[in-house]
């Protein structure tokens, strides 16, 4: 059985659909989570001093927070938790956010814990504020 370029398109499209709807497993939501996430700094949050931003999720459920300020200040948290929340979302037990004002001689971010919502198409996001154009990404 030969299928028309018509019948072939329309089969592809149906697996592509089908496949980008599926649920993952919380297992499967973890191994994607897991790993090194880098912050796109775009023009909402430009004007701050953060010139880097890196979150490395651990499978074990710890995470590390790694920051740059654009003056060259750093900050390195290397054991804070974080854990999955079904269907969408990451929590993290505590996350420095420096989008704040900075004194002149010191880099001071607000300690807090955070629900963040994953976006899970490719390239997957961790967005910080759904109205912004700041996210963390996974470097390729």
């Amino acid at each position: 059985m030969v299928l028309k370029p018509a019948s072939r398109l329309l089969i592809l499209t149906l697996f592509a659909v089908v496949g980008c709807n599926r649920t993952r497993t919380d297992s499967e939501a973890r191994l994607l989570l897991a790993g090194e996430w880098s912050l796109h700094i775009g023009s909402d949050c430009s004007m701050y001093d953060v010139a880097s931003d890196k979150l490395i999720l651990h499978s074990d459920g710890t995470l590390e927070q790694h920051t740059v300020s654009k003056r060259g200040f750093r900050y390195d948290a290397p054991a804070e938790k974080w854990e999955y929340v079904p269907e969408n979302g990451v929590l993290l037990n505590s996350r420095k956010d420096f989008f704040n004002s900075q004194p002149v001689n010191e880099f001071v971010g607000m300690r807090r814990g955070e629900g963040l919502i994953v976006d899970f198409k490719t390239p997957s996001i961790i967005l910080l504020n759904p109205d912004q154009n700041c996210f963390y990404t996974k470097p390729k």
